[in-house]
């Protein structure tokens, strides 16, 4: 699956990218790259991932991390959503719109459906 990136219209600094991942990359070797992905932005720090899901959403967090620097705050899930294992990043500078913003990233993510070839159970 290619990556989706979602920009919020009005302002383009804002953007979430979603990626399908396999589901046999370990944890160990994501939150590596995680690291070094928000490692442009601040030190990557462990938060709770569930607050950038929305509530009653079919979906699991295995690992979220958040960077913040100036001007602008990175986070990274690694999330199991109907079925399929996604990592999401969201892009959020520190601006007055980022209010509206990170319930509309919930909501997207809300609605995230998995098409193709699933886990074997």
């Amino acid at each position: 699956m290619q990556a989706r990136t979602i920009c919020i219209a009005d302002d383009d600094g804002f953007f979430m990218r979603i990626e399908r991942i396999d589901d046999a990359q370990d944890l160990a070797t994501l939150r590596g790259n995680m690291e070094l992905g928000l490692s442009s932005v601040g030190p990557a720090e462990d938060v709770d991932g569930h607050r950038y899901v929305p509530d009653g959403a079919d979906a699991e967090v295995e690992l979220s991390l958040r960077a913040a620097g100036d001007g602008v705050s990175m986070v990274t899930l690694v999330v199991r959503i109907d079925g399929g294992r996604y990592r999401v990043t969201q892009h959020l500078p520190h601006r007055e719109a980022l209010e509206g913003i990170a319930p509309s990233f919930r909501a997207m993510l809300g609605s995230l459906r998995t098409t193709g070839p699933r886990p074997r159970s």
